[in-house]
């Protein structure tokens, strides 16, 4: 009987594990988290993928990494930071990841970043900036 016991909290151990987010994954989405909130451009494009796709002000294009990055340097400049919390995070099945948040500045804008994990390495595919 006792054995039975161990192998069933076993078995919901490893389900329970399986199911949370990687720390790999809580990890980059902090350091993600941080670089929005200091408004730097350069540490955001250290997590984007080689394409990246952004929706900023309904504005939806792909860009490469450098570019990608000049974008925000300039979203930046024009909407700095006063606060950025994160509403929502999560991560799937099949490698991939999204966090929700808030973006405020003069104006407030509703955040979307999404993400695969690579390699054991969590990556941005896309990214969502647009004003409520």
């Amino acid at each position: 009987m006792h054995k039975i016991v161990t192998l069933i909290c076993f078995f919901c151990g490893i389900i329970l594990i399986a199911s949370l987010p990687t720390k790999s994954t809580a990890q980059t989405t902090d350091k993600i988290t941080e670089a929005i909130q200091s408004g730097s451009s350069k540490a955001l494009g250290k997590y984007f993928n080689e394409s990246i796709t952004l929706d900023i002000n309904n504005t939806l294009s792909d860009y490469s990494k450098n570019q990608a990055e000049l974008m925000f340097r300039d979203f930046f400049r024009k909407h700095p930071v006063q606060e950025f919390k994160v509403l929502h995070q999560d991560e799937t099945t099949d490698k991939s990841w999204y966090l929700i948040g808030k973006y405020i500045s003069g104006d407030n804008f509703r955040v979307l970043i999404k993400g695969t994990k690579q390699q054991g390495i969590a990556r941005i595919s896309s990214m969502e900036f647009n004003r409520e």
